[in-house]
């Protein structure tokens, strides 16, 4: 399973005047998001994927249709209600509330990292 921890304020961003999450915001021909998660493409029909978010400016929904356009066949979405303690935190909630197994392994990548 690769899970995709994304519970973070983009404090730097909204500092900055960016209205959206950094993960949303369009690059090139695509967006953040797509540039990252899309570095996982050769997993996408065999691997599971598991977003953890906050619902903030619609990332829930966001997340949902960035993975029907990338062609991911098993992604699932886990909604934290409330920020979390750090990266540590944000996965094992997901992985809790995704009703993950202990035993599956995982590799756990941060949405805003990529090399173009």
């Amino acid at each position: 399973m690769i899970v995709i921890p994304m519970v973070g304020l983009s404090s730097r961003f909204t500092k900055a005047g960016y209205r959206k999450p950094k993960f949303m915001l369009p690059l090139g021909d695509c967006t953040v998001f797509s540039h990252a998660v899309g570095s996982f493409s050769a997993y996408f029909g065999d691997q599971r994927f598991l977003f953890v978010v906050r619902d903030v400016e619609g990332t829930a929904d966001f997340v949902r249709r960035e993975c029907d356009a990338l062609g991911i066949a098993n992604a699932r979405v886990v909604v934290l209600p409330e920020m979390t303690r750090g990266q540590a935190e944000t996965v094992m909630e997901g992985l809790s509330r995704g009703g993950c197994p202990d035993d599956e392994p995982v590799t756990i990548f941060n949405v805003d990292t990529f090399r173009p």
